[in-house]
């Protein structure tokens, strides 16, 4: 399984639909969501992402992986939000 980093920053991606509106979101630079998306493509052994005049598109082979990616993150802010105010003794 890819990193969860590389997931994140993917669902970050596939849901904003540009780099830059997804760097913005998610407070990273656009070269590290790039160095992101490469690293995953690698991981995979395919491509995830194809650029286009007017944004990103997912590549066939993903968009599952996006939907479940895009879940996972979803459950991760929620569990941060939980967590809030927990006080360990």
């Amino acid at each position: 399984m890819p990193d969860w980093a590389l997931l994140q920053s993917f669902a970050n991606v596939a849901s904003h639909g540009f780099l830059s509106a997804a760097a913005r979101a998610s407070q990273t630079s656009q070269p590290t969501l790039s160095r992101h998306i490469s690293t995953l493509e690698l991981a995979l052994g395919y491509r995830a992402l194809r650029k286009t005049t007017g944004g990103i598109e997912l590549t066939s082979e993903v968009i599952k992986l996006a939907a479940q990616a895009s879940k996972m993150s979803e459950a991760a802010a929620n569990l941060g939000q939980v967590t809030e105010g927990i006080t360990l003794t």
